[in-house]
């Protein structure tokens, strides 16, 4: 297992109040708290880092989990300026970065700038932070490397990931419930949108 802290990264699918089940785990799967790195490209000290952990848990895997074969392996880190496996594309926050997924069985350890212990439900998709992770071999049904989620320290607030909209762009301060029944003349059937 090699550790590796990245650098200022926006965070993207962040699950750490409950652990979750991904729609494609196996049947005995346990449940994970998990989060989608977004690494700028501009970031190279972040990435050489990453790809340096990833190649030392490669190693580690030809040793401790392969049997002393070298296996042809898919790194975890993808172009976010690349389609998805499925040929879907990522999102536009994703543009000019890398991409990766790290999850973890435990609940990550998550901190203020200051390192102080934080609320974890204040921390949102779109927010900036920087992560630590572990990389390992893994094997079963398949072989590779992945990324364990250890820690998140918060370092601040950004646009809000997951579409949707502000409540305050959606509801304005002139609603009356003294109108009456607006609907009292309309007629369904009458208009074809009903029956």
């Amino acid at each position: 297992m090699v550790n590796v802290t990245t650098g200022k990264v926006r965070l993207s699918y962040v699950t750490f109040e409950t652990p979750r089940l991904s729609p494609d785990a196996a049947p005995d799967a346990k449940p994970k708290y998990s989060v989608m790195l977004i690494i700028p490209k501009t970031d190279k000290v972040t990435m050489k880092a990453l790809r340096q952990a990833e190649k030392a848990a490669y190693d580690e895997g030809v040793s401790s989990k392969w049997g002393g074969r070298k296996p042809r392996v898919e790194s975890t880190i993808h172009d976010g300026d690349e389609p998805k496996k499925s040929g879907d594309p990522y999102g536009p926050e994703c543009a000019g970065s890398w991409v990766l997924n790290a999850s973890s069985v435990r609940p990550p350890r998550v901190v203020d700038k200051n390192r102080q212990p934080m609320d974890v439900s204040k921390v949102k998709s779109g927010d900036y932070a920087r992560v630590a992770l572990n990389s390992f071999p893994f094997s079963g049904l398949a072989n590779g490397v992945t990324f364990g989620l250890e820690a998140v320290q918060f370092i601040e607030e950004g646009e809000p990931l997951g579409g949707g909209i502000s409540v305050m762009d959606a509801f304005d301060d002139a609603y009356s419930d003294e109108g009456g029944d607006d609907f009292d003349d309309y007629d369904d059937a009458e208009d074809g949108m009903l029956g």
